[in-house]
């Protein structure tokens, strides 16, 4: 069974005023069975937020943020600020459901990555459905894998992994984006968990369609670089040489032995697309090298310190 000694659930709070206290009260019931730290991280509401959680006293951790950050900022304040074999994330907005918690207590101890997995479009405003589309379609190409559900806010697993990736992890929405596909990319151990989302009936969306769509077309650059982007450029390069050779032989068929310009630029701009995505690669592997070393560096030290 998780022990308070070694599971953190942390919840990244902004302007939840009608919902966080029912939020943790629930879950607050839990710590007679199962005592796990809980950390709320306050990203800058401008409601009544900050008023709920000193209700609460010791019986929570409260970070403050004076400004808003972005859901994935508090989420990383959260992880460092615990020491936790394992952590978990819970919204704050009360659609997740709290008796779902037990059973990701109960399965972190066999493996490294739990994902929580919603029907498709459980829980989502119609209008963001296309980009959600759009978005697993992209992260099931770079990944090679079939991934349902891209960006489930509840989820857990082994603190240091998340330590490892958190210097590659953006401080917005796209947090549980980008590291399910790190998940996926490097084969830590993974497990999905249906969960079923509570029609959120209080409190307010954040997300703006136009520019949280503007949002997801920029993740999708953002993950092909970081993770995969041979895969991209290479696609890219091959298929400008596959239209290259069939225009060059439509040529040879009609004219003869000519060789056609544009099949020789074509040519030209597929080889130089193929060197990117080579560079490009080895870039996004040292980048990632580079951000695993920096993270635990940082947290050695700040261990040294105390």
């Amino acid at each position: 069974m998780i022990t308070k000694t070694n599971c953190t659930i942390i919840i990244p709070a902004y302007n939840e005023y009608n919902t966080i206290e029912s939020v943790l009260n629930n879950m607050l019931k839990l710590q007679n069975q199962y005592e796990f730290e809980i950390i709320v991280v306050n990203d800058g509401s401008t409601d009544n937020t900050q008023d709920i959680l000193k209700k609460f006293g010791s019986q929570i951790k409260v970070i403050t943020h004076f400004t808003n950050k972005g859901y994935g900022a508090s989420l990383k304040d959260g992880i460092r600020n615990t020491r936790t074999k394992y952590v978990m994330f819970f919204d704050a907005d009360g659609q997740h459901d709290i008796n779902k918690i037990p059973e990701f207590l109960n399965k972190l101890e066999t493996t490294e990555m739990l994902i929580g997995e919603r029907v498709f479009g459980d829980g989502s405003p119609k209008k963001r459905l296309l980009g959600k589309i759009v978005l697993n379609v992209f992260v099931n190409f770079i990944t090679a894998k079939k991934v349902s559900d891209v960006n489930c806010g509840m989820r857990a697993g082994i603190r240091h992994l998340y330590m490892e990736m958190l210097d590659i992890l953006p401080d917005g929405f796209s947090f549980t984006t980008t590291s399910l596909v790190y998940t996926l990319k490097n084969r830590l151990a993974y497990e999905y968990i249906p969960v079923k989302m509570i029609p959120r009936h209080e409190g307010f969306s954040t997300v703006n369609m136009f520019y949280d769509g503007t949002k997801t077309i920029m993740l999708i650059f953002r993950l092909a670089m970081l993770f995969n982007p041979f895969k991209v450029f290479g696609g890219l390069a091959g298929i400008l040489f596959l239209i290259a050779i069939i225009y060059q032989a439509y040529i040879f068929a009609r004219t003869g032995l000519h060789i056609e310009a544009g099949s020789i630029i074509t040519s030209i701009i597929a080889v130089v697309l193929l060197s990117f995505g080579v560079i490009a690669d080895q870039i996004s592997a040292l980048r990632q090298e580079i951000s695993t070393q920096s993270s635990l560096f940082r947290e050695t030290m700040e261990n040294l310190k105390k």
